[in-house]
């Protein structure tokens, strides 16, 4: 039994379904000008649909997939000079990492 294996296997099989679909593939590798951080900086609203009920369990690696994107643009932030910026995830559970609850 190689533990490293089944993780390598499974991650392959989440990169092959996010590869396969046309949504997630619009989502991610479509051209696009939205930048985290320029976001961060002047602030405004920003609504992600997840698409639960059309994408299923890649619903929850796009949110995933955005909270961890906002999550390294915060860090890039300067410490105590940048504006506040609130966010607001509905059903935050299902999207939670580890790193982020820290």
């Amino acid at each position: 039994y190689d533990r490293e294996e089944e993780y390598v296997k499974g991650l392959r099989n989440i990169l092959k379904d996010l590869a396969s679909n046309v949504l997630i593939r619009r989502v991610l590798f479509g051209k696009s000008d939205f930048d985290f951080d320029v976001h961060l900086e002047q602030g405004g609203i920003l609504l992600v649909n997840t698409a639960k009920g059309e994408l299923a369990d890649l619903s929850n690696v796009l949110g995933k997939f955005v909270l961890l994107s906002m999550q390294n643009a915060v860090f890039r932030r300067e410490p105590n000079l940048s504006p506040y910026h609130h966010i607001i995830v509905d059903e935050f559970p299902d999207y939670v990492v580890r790193p982020f609850k820290e």
